[in-house]
């Protein structure tokens, strides 16, 4: 929940709200990334995704593809498919599943 403090005394100050920016776009990785590995492919989509996660997956020892948040992957071969968490109110961050969804 976003709030602030102002100090008895103060004057009132501006508001800023970082949940109407896209914080996903400002923390995305902006090209793709791949990582070897065995047989299976899986596609990381980076909407903030953090450093330990994508070391996780890798230990998995499968070829990881990491995209962007607004990347379309949907004519390439893969096995699986990451949606990583990201900062902020994920609602206005609709790309990464409508490319999902065509999937």
């Amino acid at each position: 929940m976003p709030g602030k403090i102002v100090p008895e005394g103060e004057n009132d100050i501006d508001f800023y709200d970082p949940n109407k920016e896209n914080l996903v776009a400002k923390v995305s990785i902006k090209k793709p990334q791949l990582y070897n590995g065995d047989d299976y492919k899986v596609i990381l989509v980076d909407c903030g995704v953090k450093n330990n996660i994508l070391r996780c997956i890798l230990d998995l020892g499968v070829t990881l593809k990491r995209v962007p948040w607004d990347y379309d992957y949907t004519a390439e071969e893969f096995d699986g498919i990451v949606i990583s968490n990201g900062p902020g109110d994920p609602n206005p961050v609709y790309q990464p599943y409508g490319i999902l969804k065509r999937s």
